[in-house]
């Protein structure tokens, strides 16, 4: 049998050989130049060697899923469940959830854009409750070009459809909202701005925050006149009827309510869009 190596030695070569500094900075400069497609790109390549580790060893397996999970990006719908599913599963008394240090989700390129937000919005699909150690949040929302009937008189970029509610910024401050460090709601979505402070006054070790806007969400009118011809239409949901198990998951999510407050002492970027 051969001798085994200590396993806080296994976790150091993995943390130095995957280590990534510029997707955990929260310095100002660097935030406000950082490319996501750079940042996308640093870190599919750290999943191709942290997968590489994970298979030298039964012992560097058994560390890896720490370093395989810390950074979690999502930029499909269907994604949403399966993913939800590995960061639940509990190994040696500790949930996959746990390791999540980094949350990336960059949703609207896909038909089933907008589907599920009305029963997963309050939790982010569900994982606020089980990531609860996020460092950095960052989640952006848009409705695809495509998807809009008359693009003419539709400002996208500028639209509120996604309504950002009390229930998810509770969530926020309730959840990862001790350690949370850098927090991003961009793209479509709408945050009120009574709701943004209160949420930013709970966020003890906040550095960085970004919110797409401050204003009352209202869906564009086309959407809303196109959707409302056809009430099965607007109640139906790709997401929920293709995923059914996802749907009663999420839903069983309880709903937070306003910790207290305890105030940021290293914020120094506020972006309100």
């Amino acid at each position: 049998m051969r001798p085994q190596l200590p396993s806080e030695l296994i976790r150091q070569v993995i943390r130095e050989a995957t280590r990534l500094p510029a997707v955990f900075d929260t310095d100002l400069h660097s935030v406000l130049n950082e490319s996501r497609a750079a940042i996308y790109g640093d870190i599919y390549s750290s999943y191709a060697l942290k997968r590489a580790l994970s298979l030298v060893s039964k012992q560097f397996h058994s560390i890896t899923d720490e370093f395989l999970y810390e950074i979690v990006v999502i930029r499909s719908y269907l994604h949403l469940w399966p993913l939800l599913q590995q960061l639940q599963r509990v190994e040696d008394n500790t949930s996959r959830g746990w390791y999540v240090r980094r949350l990336d989700i960059d949703l609207g390129s896909e038909n089933h854009s907008h589907d599920g937000w009305s029963w997963g919005k309050n939790t982010l699909w569900g994982f606020l409750p089980v990531c609860l150690n996020l460092e950095i949040l960052v989640c952006s929302l848009v409705v695809p070009y495509h998807y809009i009937p008359d693009r003419s008189s539709v400002p996208i970029i500028e639209s509120s459809y996604f309504d950002a509610p009390k229930a998810l910024l509770q969530s926020i401050a309730t959840t990862p909202g001790p350690r949370l460090r850098r927090l991003e709601l961009l793209g479509q979505m709408a945050v009120a701005a009574d709701e943004a402070e209160a949420l930013v006054q709970r966020l003890p070790k906040l550095e960085v925050c970004r919110f797409a806007g401050l204003r009352e969400p209202i869906p564009p009118l086309d959407v809303v006149t196109e959707l409302e011809l056809s009430k099965d239409l607007y109640d139906w949901d790709s997401l929920a009827d293709l995923q059914p198990a996802f749907y009663r998951a999420v839903s069983t999510y309880k709903t937070f309510s306003w910790p207290p407050t305890s105030a940021p002492t290293a914020l120094h970027t506020l972006d309100c869009g």
